[in-house]
């Protein structure tokens, strides 16, 4: 039994292997994007509970008040 080398096999593997590897920074780099606008978008959320409930409070004393 003749074992050989396959240099196109090699090739191939490592050209699929740089395809994976920027298929993966694109992931990354997508999932990065999408943390960063969520965290925006959960801090316009609680900036919004925040004046709601400062409100609620003017209110509350204000109708104390009469």
């Amino acid at each position: 039994m003749v074992l050989g080398c396959n240099f196109f096999k090699w090739c191939i593997e490592d050209i699929v292997d740089e395809k994976d590897a920027i298929i993966q920074q694109n992931k990354i780099y997508l999932l990065e994007k999408h943390l960063y606008v969520s965290t925006r978008r959960i801090k316009m959320l609680l900036l919004g509970i925040y004046f709601l409930f400062l409100i609620n409070i003017i209110m509350f004393f204000i109708y104390l008040n009469f």
